[in-house]
């Protein structure tokens, strides 16, 4: 939304914190050192009370996370220190001294317990077939780390379908290094890419890349291409996974 926010992380940064008014308070996840200092600028300027999760990254690697991404920890540990801030300004068992222990035991499972359709979500093992509804290049990025890091060396076979106002061949660029292969759709509405062209701009960066005539050729397509041994990733639209998991429920159902 840089057309309505701003084009730099500062003007970004400026915007989202007007959200901050006198009497609340602020809990500051992982975040850019430039958004930060204009956050937390903001924040004592109003006299509202910063919490920094940092220090709760430590704690958080050690729970039981079925959430898939490493950024997930940043956002459990955003989570965490609001449910800190909450619990200090109640009163009661949980707020006091001795309650510290039931306090973690419910973050813990309440972070145990969490799922997040849409997000690095697997919707499929055999083959693998996993959906994630990044549709940014930040979005990509977090992506494109998580891929690489839980599975290093692997090439996946790439399913994407886009928004024509988006930065898409930024987005494409970001995950050529993983890619073995791209199959685009175009979805329904206005604001959609053209399958064709977007292939054709992923092909003349050096990586194979076909449009398919919708999603469930698609995804009959990437499946028959992975066989048994390759991976599936398809991103690029939340609209896209939403028609994804549509169709492989209707799949399963018949």
């Amino acid at each position: 939304h840089t057309q309505i926010l701003g084009d730099t992380i500062e003007k970004i940064a400026e915007e989202k914190a007007g959200i901050l008014k006198k009497g609340t308070t602020l809990v500051l996840g992982v975040m850019d050192e430039r958004a930060k200092k204009v956050i937390t600028g903001r924040a004592e300027e109003l006299g509202v009370p910063c919490k920094n999760v940092d220090n709760l990254l430590t704690k958080i690697s050690t729970y039981e996370m079925p959430l898939n991404g490493g950024f997930q920890r940043y956002n459990a540990a955003l989570a965490a220190g609001v449910v800190e801030v909450i619990f200090n300004q109640e009163s009661g068992y949980l707020s006091a001294p001795e309650g510290a222990a039931a306090r973690e035991a419910a973050v813990r499972e309440g972070i145990r317990r969490t799922r997040w359709p849409g997000r690095m979500e697997l919707v499929g093992e055999n083959p693998w077939f996993m959906v994630d509804g990044a549709h940014n290049p930040q979005g990509v990025e977090a992506l494109f780390n998580s891929l690489s890091e839980a599975w290093p060396n692997e090439a996946f076979i790439f399913l994407t379908a886009v928004m024509s106002d988006k930065d898409h061949l930024g987005m494409m660029k970001q995950m050529l290094p993983l890619a073995e292969r791209f199959l685009t759709v175009r979805l329904s509405g206005g604001r959609a890419a053209d399958a064709g062209r977007l292939a054709e701009e992923i092909a003349s960066l050096g990586v194979p890349a076909r449009a398919c005539a919708d999603v469930g050729a698609a995804v009959r397509e990437a499946k028959k291409l992975a066989g048994n041994e390759k991976k599936i990733v398809a991103f690029g639209s939340l609209y896209f996974i939403g028609e994804i998991k549509a169709y492989l429920q209707e799949e399963r159902e018949h």
